[in-house]
């Protein structure tokens, strides 16, 4: 009714934070007023303070998906949230401050969401699905000046999933650690890459598509690595 996103949806079942206009479009759909769909329980000043750093994220991703980086100010995402300028600084020191908890934090869920990777596949999936996630916040970020906190958390995701995969199937294989450094290096630096390629496309080719060919053409050629490196092992 409302007509909301797949995505809000998702944070609503969640009982994650919303942005104030989704809640103004759901009491325009019921024709109800907000008190009517929310309740706030105060638990002391943490609560309070965790509710406020959870406004400030949504808002800000919220103002992402409609306006580049350079066009949002800390005025801007307090006069939306409703609150003043040292409720902000209270929580962050400026906006890269704020990008960057917004990083580590989805760079967090995607580590406790994915605890074990069994190929590669699934690694570079996994970092294309976090890219995909607020599509136009991330491309936002990713042409901005702020580009290099993006790559940062990213390559920190590659190195997660592909060291996950690397103690699950390589370690087992009997190879030299410093091969498998070098193997886990090598993934990892294709995972990134094709990560950032997509981005600088505009996220516009189908990833998940190119992945799984990718992965197909590529059959094989892990293989021929470690048995090469369990020959000069064992030599």
């Amino acid at each position: 009714m409302a007509r909301l996103s797949p995505a809000v949806i998702a944070k609503l079942g969640r009982n994650e934070t919303v942005h104030l206009g989704t809640l103004i479009k759901i009491c325009s759909a019921l024709r109800c007023e907000i008190s009517d769909v929310v309740e706030i329980r105060p638990r002391g000043n943490k609560y309070m303070a965790n509710f406020t750093k959870n406004a400030i994220r949504s808002t800000f991703i919220h103002l992402l998906e409609e306006k580049p980086l350079n066009q949002i100010t800390i005025k801007m995402i307090v006069e939306e949230c409703g609150i003043n300028r040292n409720s902000f600084y209270y929580h962050y020191q400026d906006l890269p401050a704020l990008i960057e908890d917004i990083m580590q934090d989805n760079a967090d869920k995607i580590i406790n969401e994915n605890p074990t990777i069994d190929s590669l596949e699934t690694a570079a999936h996994a970092a294309i699905d976090f890219a995909s996630s607020n599509r136009k916040a991330i491309l936002h970020i990713y042409n901005s000046v702020n580009r290099e906190i993006f790559e940062r958390y990213l390559w920190q995701i590659c190195d997660y999933v592909v060291r996950s995969y690397g103690s699950t199937i390589l370690k087992s294989k009997n190879i030299t650690e410093s091969d498998l450094e070098l193997l886990t290096l090598f993934y990892k630096s294709e995972c990134f890459g094709i990560v950032i390629a997509w981005l600088n496309a505009k996220m516009e080719p189908d990833a998940h598509a190119q992945i799984q060919r990718f992965c197909f053409l590529h059959h094989g050629l892990i293989d021929e690595m470690i048995e090469r490196s369990v020959i000069q092992k064992s030599d």
